[in-house]
């Protein structure tokens, strides 16, 4: 098209994985642009929603929506970096990788956020027990924090390698197996 018309030939026959050396300039020009587009728009998004946030009696809503500003940041990013890269005139099989990348990076978003709420929401507990006076059930937030979190981990990796193509359905049963092992051999162990 006029962008093969405007460069030199070299860029535009000069491969690497099947994406010419225009379309990686471009790329990483869109890397610039989407990240900029994308802390500029939530920003604003964020600024927004805190000025109605603070409006209410409740302090938990602020405290939600200023932790949510980085995985929004990096979701809207994403999604303006994958939708750029349908204009560069990618073969298949670099759409296919930019499906994957915008993918892989959407699910470290949502684990992000749901670290940050795991977070949020511990803090909440923790401030109501001390409110309570409760000291042994205050003891409790911290592992129930680290539990929670590896759980969320542990779905956040199990989807990013099911978007890279993996299947995970063999590896979730041989989890299960295995686990089932350790707690038989561990019987014993328990009831002593």
């Amino acid at each position: 098209g006029w962008v093969a018309d405007a460069l030199p030939a070299y860029f535009v026959k000069t491969e690497l994985w099947k994406i010419s050396l225009w379309q990686w300039a471009a790329l990483l020009l869109l890397v610039v642009i989407a990240y900029a587009l994308g802390y500029l728009f939530s920003r604003l998004v964020v600024r927004s929603a805190l000025s109605l946030a603070r409006r209410s009696r409740t302090e938990w809503d602020d405290l939600l929506i200023e932790r949510t500003g980085g995985p929004f940041r990096l979701a809207v990013s994403i999604a303006i970096f994958y939708v750029g890269s349908l204009t560069l005139g990618l073969t298949p099989a670099g759409l296919g990788a930019m499906a994957v990348l915008a993918k892989s990076v959407a699910v470290m978003s949502v684990a992000w956020l749901a670290m940050r709420l795991v977070d949020l929401f511990a803090g909440f507990v923790d401030q109501k027990l001390d409110v309570r006076g409760d000291a042994s059930a205050k003891t409790l937030v911290p592992m129930g924090r680290r539990v929670a979190k590896v759980f969320v981990l542990a779905i956040g990796v199990l989807s990013l390698l099911q978007n890279l193509g993996f299947n995970i359905t063999g590896l979730l049963a041989g989890l299960g197996i295995g686990g089932l092992a350790v707690a038989l051999a561990a019987q014993k162990t328990l009831s002593d």
